[in-house]
């Protein structure tokens, strides 16, 4: 318990130093918030060079109880391609994968010039992946209720039994905990209470039969 007063000072000292600067520079804060924004995601970890990278949608909003601390909630939808490396593994024309993921994250925002502050974040959630296979040309399937379900070991599908030429358009979700870690930046526009961010963070989620890690980059109006 001793042990843990110095630290315990030292955030608060860290706290009141940085309002004093946001006071210093007359810039307001809000203690409530909420955003919305776009970009690219890449991925890696055991999808990497399996999906091409893709695109995503993202909001969120927050409480800040003083000018540096808060806690944010923030939704993540990401469409991805699938590879033509992996198309090819798999022995199909075409395919996607979606990942969906909501996070809470204890946020610390600090001042650094006029109009502009920057922020780090990390917390956890809920990731959930899915992977599309349209268009199939022959590869190995098992009929489940009517449905040609592929055999992948990698993405959980199940068979097998071979079958060729065959349109069929299969699609398996997984999901689980999750955790993220990122950082961004705020600029305040001239003469409004809005800012425009861009923010990075590294997503990874304990999806089934493998672990799915993403990196979104996002460009988007904080208000």
């Amino acid at each position: 318990m001793v042990a843990r007063i110095p630290f315990a000072v030292a955030v608060l000292a860290v706290a009141l130093a940085g309002k004093s600067l946001w006071a210093q520079n007359n810039e307001t804060y809000q203690r409530f918030t909420a955003g919305v924004g776009g970009g690219f995601t890449s991925a890696i970890g055991e999808q990497s060079g399996k999906w091409d990278r893709g695109s995503h949608i993202e909001a969120g909003g927050g409480y800040f109880f003083n000018a540096n601390l808060g806690v944010t909630g923030n939704f993540l939808f990401s469409s991805l391609g699938l590879s033509s490396a992996e198309l090819s593994r798999l022995n199909q024309i075409d395919g996607s994968a979606s990942v969906t993921g909501v996070t809470a994250d204890p946020t610390f925002r600090f001042h650094v010039a006029r109009n502009l502050s920057a922020y780090v974040l990390a917390g956890g959630g809920y990731l959930r992946r899915s992977v599309e296979l349209t268009h199939n040309s022959s590869a190995q399937t098992v009929n489940i209720g009517g449905t040609q379900v592929t055999l992948d070991p990698g993405f959980a599908f199940f068979g097998p039994t071979q079958v060729s030429g065959t349109p069929i358009s299969v699609r398996t979700t997984e999901g689980g905990g999750a955790f993220d870690a990122g950082a961004g930046v705020n600029v305040l526009l001239p003469r409004t209470r809005l800012r425009l961010f861009v923010e990075a963070r590294y997503m990874r989620g304990f999806t089934g039969t493998s672990t799915t890690t993403i990196v979104p980059i996002t460009l988007g109006i904080r208000w």
